[in-house]
C-alpha cells in the first residue's frame, strides 16, 4: 500500500506548483458555488430532506451562523437528501432571530436544536446518540456528520450512502493513517494520508469531508456515554475512532484519493484545525484517549499491514 506524509492540512509536503493551481481552482470554484448557493435559498421552495436512511447532523456557532445556510442549501441540492437534517446552535441562541436564509431552511425541513453547553465539538452527534439510539429498538438511520463551512458537492451524501459497505464499516470522504511508534501513538504531524479504499482500525476518520456512521456505531457510542469529556473534549474525531477501535468498527475511505472540497471563503478563521492538529492540542488528547489495550491492537494491526513510520 503506497502512503504519502501528511505535513499540513491537506496532507502534503509542500505547495508545489501543481498544488496551488489546485488551490486556486477550488477556492474560484468554491466562490462560485457560494454565490449560487446564496440565491438558490432565496428562491428554492423544495423541501431540504428524502427518503435516504441518514440523518445530516451539523453544527454551528457565533459568526458562522451567518453563513452555514449556504452550507446546508448545498447539501440540500444534492442527489440524495438526508431523512432528517439537524442544525445544533448554541444554548442561549434564540432561534427566532437567526438569518432569513436558516428560517428559510426550518420553513422546508430543517431541524434547528439547541446544544448541550459542555459537549463542544461532540455535540455534531453525543446528543443525538443519547436520544436516538441508547435502546436496541432505537433509530435505525444512519447518521453523517458534516461541517459547517465545506461546500459539498452534488454527489456528496449520495456516494457515502450508495456506497457497498457492511454495518461493521464506518466511511468517510478523507482519512489519515494512524501510526504507533514503539510503545506510543506518533505525533499527529507524523501521520500518513490514506491512499486506498480498503477498510482498516487504523484509519482515522477526519470529519471535515463527511463522515457516514452506521446506527449500530451510535448504539455502541450512546451506551459508552460522556467520558470523553475528561479526555478529548476537543477533538471529536479522536473518540469517534477510539470508540470504532473498541466498537469492532472499521474505517474506510471512499476513494484511493482523499476528497477536497472547497471552503466557504474566510471561514478557518475560528477553526480548531489550528489548535488541534498544528499546536499539539490532538497530541495530548490522543494519549490521554487511548488505553493499553487499544495499542496492542493498534500495533498488530500496523505489523499485519506492514505499515512502519518513515523518516
Amino acid at each position: 500500500m503506497k502512503l504519502a506524509r501528511r505535513t499540513d492540512y491537506f496532507g502534503e509536503r509542500r505547495l508545489t506548483p501543481r498544488r496551488l493551481f489546485r488551490k486556486g481552482r477550488l477556492l474560484v470554484g468554491g466562490t462560485l458555488l457560494e454565490a449560487t448557493l446564496r440565491v438558490r435559498n432565496l428562491v428554492a421552495k423544495s423541501s431540504v430532506l428524502g427518503e435516504s436512511t441518514v440523518i445530516v447532523s451539523i453544527t454551528s456557532h457565533g459568526a458562522r451562523l451567518a453563513s452555514v445556510s449556504t452550507v446546508i442549501e448545498g447539501i440540500a441540492r444534492g442527489k440524495v437528501r438526508p431523512r432528517r437534517m439537524i442544525l445544533w446552535v448554541d444554548p442561549g441562541v434564540d432561534v427566532a432571530t437567526l438569518g432569513a436564509g436558516l428560517r428559510r431552511l426550518q420553513r422546508r425541513g430543517l431541524e434547528i436544536a439547541h446544544s448541550p453547553d459542555r459537549y463542544g465539538p461532540h455535540t455534531k452527534y453525543f446528543p443525538l446518540a443519547i436520544a436516538d439510539y441508547s435502546s436496541s429498538n432505537g433509530s435505525s438511520l444512519d447518521i453523517v456528520t458534516a461541517d459547517d463551512d465545506i461546500l459539498y458537492p452534488r454527489d456528496w451524501l449520495s456516494s457515502l450512502t450508495e456506497a457497498s459497505r457492511d454495518r461493521a464499516t464506518i466511511l468517510c470522504h478523507r482519512a489519515h493513517r494512524l501510526l504507533v511508534e514503539q510503545e506510543r501513538i506518533a505525533p499527529y504531524r507524523r501521520w500518513l494520508r490514506v491512499t486506498s479504499s480498503r477498510p482498516s482500525v487504523l484509519n482515522f476518520a477526519t470529519g471535515v469531508m463527511g463522515v457516514l456512521y452506521p446506527a449500530e456505531f451510535f448504539r455502541y457510542v450512546a451506551a459508552v456515554g460522556d467520558r470523553f469529556l475528561t479526555v478529548s473534549p476537543r477533538a471529536d474525531d479522536v473518540w469517534l475512532h477510539a470508540m470504532a477501535l473498541r466498537g469492532g468498527f472499521q474505517v474506510r475511505q471512499l476513494k484511493a484519493v482523499a476528497a477536497e472540497f472547497p471552503m466557504l471563503f474566510g471561514s478557518q478563521a475560528s477553526s480548531l484545525v489550528s489548535d488541534n492538529a498544528f499546536d499539539g492540542g490532538n497530541d495530548e488528547q490522543i494519549a490521554a484517549t487511548y488505553t493499553a489495550d487499544d495499542l496492542l491492537v493498534l500495533k498488530a494491526a500496523q505489523s499485519r499491514e506492514g505499515l512502519t513510520a518513515r523518516g
